[in-house]
């Protein structure tokens, strides 16, 4: 004879005073973080910065010592901090117990553009910085068409302006360095300017790696002879008039 056996499930009641206590002890965890005075700002700095003083950066933080740093917002610093024309980049983030990091990334401007009777400086994105003085910095000047200038910290769009821009960006630091001007024509032709007057035909942009590599060698075998212009319209076959 078999016998059955029928189990008898027993219930299993929640542990509520368990789960009180886990939420009382989340409670004064969040009260220590956010109450305790071992986690008040104590130091605010700044890393990154040349053009901007850490003054002017933490002026736009807007982040005040003594302040609990988790009730800090850290995008809405950041945010402010882009905000100025001459930053690409802002990260602020919290150095526990008690600090804060500002970083920053500053435009580095590769050229000046003359509009409006003024000189404005650009970076390689084409954004412009500030107004300025050409002799301020050793860079050259766009010239040959005119654009419409937005606010400080926005980009200029301009087709021509990305063919100037785009010739900076492929010489050769070394030659950037001893250029005065760099013209873009309607048809889109450059032409640029040495600091000791020679004319560069360089035609249209394509290829414009190697025309910079050739000419930065012509340049550096050329005679104490005057010179009425340089061709590298052809990137390999450059054409040399002497006056």
């Amino acid at each position: 004879m078999v016998t059955y056996r029928a189990e008898v499930k027993k219930s299993v009641k929640p542990n509520l005073g368990g789960s009180i206590f886990f939420i009382l002890l989340l409670l004064l965890a969040v009260y220590i973080l956010i109450g305790s005075p071992f986690f008040e700002i104590q130091k605010v700095e700044v890393k990154g910065n040349k053009f901007y003083t850490t003054e002017k950066i933490k002026s736009l933080a807007d982040i005040d010592l003594h302040k609990n740093i988790f009730k800090v917002n850290l995008s809405a610093a950041s945010s402010r901090i882009r905000k100025l024309p001459m930053i690409r980049e802002a990260e602020v983030k919290r150095e526990l117990p008690s600090g804060v990091i500002i970083s920053v990334v500053e435009r580095e401007p590769v050229a000046f553009l003359f509009v409006l009777q003024n000189f404005i400086m650009l970076d390689e994105e084409g954004v412009y910085c500030r107004k300025s003085k050409v002799g301020e910095a050793d860079l050259p000047v766009i010239t040959g068409f005119d654009v419409r200038i937005p606010s400080e910290g926005q980009a200029i769009q301009n087709q021509f302006l990305t063919i100037a821009l785009e010739v900076v960006k492929s010489l050769p630091q070394g030659l950037n360095n001893t250029l005065s001007e760099i013209n873009v024509d309607k048809n889109k032709k450059i032409t640029i300017y040495t600091l000791a007057g020679i004319q560069c035909r360089m035609g249209f942009s394509d290829n414009i790696v190697r025309k910079g590599d050739v000419l930065g060698q012509v340049l550096d075998k050329l005679e104490d002879r005057e010179i009425d212009y340089i061709d590298l319209s052809t990137a390999d076959c450059p054409v040399i008039k002497y006056k």
